[in-house]
């Protein structure tokens, strides 16, 4: 059936959302809950409603899937869906939307959650990239995660990754709890886990709640820092890019489906908790699914024109890209970003990069990315005193 001229084919990309794990790690924020058979029944009962609830959704807002470019299964841990979740995803994603030529299919796995018979039938669907959440290769940090697997079994999982040819990429954390004390050094784990041929690294801060049980055996703001700054030069060293405040990838093999959320564009979402964004030039609307598997239901939010260019000038300074200070010219923050004052403090600092590759874009160095929120605390202040907000 040939949709109406007035619906926007704008939607290239589609996230789906599964909640069940092994086991709960302690530091993790995203909805999770324990792997049931009878939740299992619930949740593809769930997403079979949610997939109708967003086609009326779209409908109701003119709105269509373009050839879609990204379709992303993350979680919790996907892995554990099985030859079901292939079967589902085959007969209510792969046949039911229009996709590209060629498109990018990623499926997180984690250690000890995997059949490799199972992830041969996922790469037969059209998986073509793998997330693996290491976390860490510390033998004495990994039990403080509460992770269900040992590093026996991450050692166990990169290297099926690396002998099966499979791209894939890997998570690592640092400002573990009693990294500092045991000394483990982010180079050291980088080496390793670089010799298993990932073609991406996720580099990421713990960053967790008050109530967290390890929260008075953190490294301190500074130790998690040079870990930072030296992951990132020697990753450069290693010819991973550094694209985006936690991301890097050689040479195309960047994640294009978090590009998409960087760049604020549409990505349509299924699945408890998860959240999609619908953006136009003339709307931009969010929407959330509720974590109840018994009750399908979302919320919808309507950003404002203030709320998306906030959202645009974070997203864009979080990338290699940055953002072209023209773009927010009829907004309050073209003032700040282009502030003489603000623009000197920060290359004496050494958060911009060069301007001799681009001289119209705004880009943050390694350093920069790093102090991201100190940068927009400037922005916001700035705006204060000159009576902008």
């Amino acid at each position: 059936m040939l949709l109406p001229k007035e619906f926007i084919k704008s939607i290239k990309s589609q996230y789906i959302h599964f909640p069940f794990c092994k086991s709960l790690c302690n530091y993790c924020d995203f909805f999770r809950t324990p792997l049931t058979d009878t939740g299992l029944g619930q949740y593809e009962s769930f997403l079979k409603n949610s997939i109708s609830q967003q086609n009326m959704l779209l409908e109701k807002k003119n709105l269509a899937f373009d050839q879609i470019e990204t379709l992303y299964i993350g979680g919790g841990t996907p892995s554990l869906w099985g030859d079901s979740g292939v079967t589902f995803v085959e007969s209510e994603i792969i046949k039911k939307l229009p996709f590209a030529g060629q498109y990018e299919f990623t499926l997180e796995i984690n250690p000890g959650a995997w059949q490799a018979e199972n992830l041969r039938h996922w790469r037969e669907l059209g998986v073509n990239r793998f997330s693996v959440g290491i976390q860490t290769l510390s033998e004495k940090i990994l039990p403080f995660l509460s992770r269900a697997h040992n590093i026996e079994e991450s050692y166990k999982t990169l290297e099926f990754l690396a002998t099966s040819q499979i791209n894939y990429s890997a998570d690592l954390m640092i400002g573990l709890p009693f990294s500092d004390v045991e000394q483990v050094d982010i180079i050291s784990e980088l080496e390793k886990l670089i010799s298993f041929h990932p073609s991406h690294i996720s580099l990421y801060i713990l960053t967790p709640k008050d109530n967290y049980k390890y929260i008075d055996n953190l490294p301190c703001e500074d130790w998690i820092a040079n870990q930072y700054l030296r992951a990132a030069q020697f990753l450069k060293s290693k010819k991973f890019h550094h694209y985006e405040v936690s991301n890097f990838a050689q040479e195309n093999k960047k994640s294009l489906h978090n590009l998409k959320y960087w760049k604020a564009e549409s990505v349509a979402a299924l699945g408890p908790s998860a959240t999609g964004l619908l953006s136009t030039p003339a709307q931009k609307l969010r929407y959330k699914w509720h974590h109840d598997l018994s009750q399908c239901q979302y919320d919808t939010e309507e950003l404002t024109s203030e709320e998306s260019q906030l959202e645009q000038l974070y997203l864009g300074l979080r990338t290699d890209e940055g953002i072209s200070p023209s773009a927010f010219f009829n907004s309050e923050y073209y003032s700040a970003i282009s502030a003489p004052d603000l623009l000197l403090r920060w290359n004496d600092f050494g958060y911009l990069e060069d301007k001799g590759r681009d001289k119209n874009r705004l880009r943050l160095t390694s350093n920069g990315m790093l102090m991201l929120d100190s940068i927009m605390g400037d922005i916001f202040k700035f705006l204060k005193e000159n009576n902008y907000a």
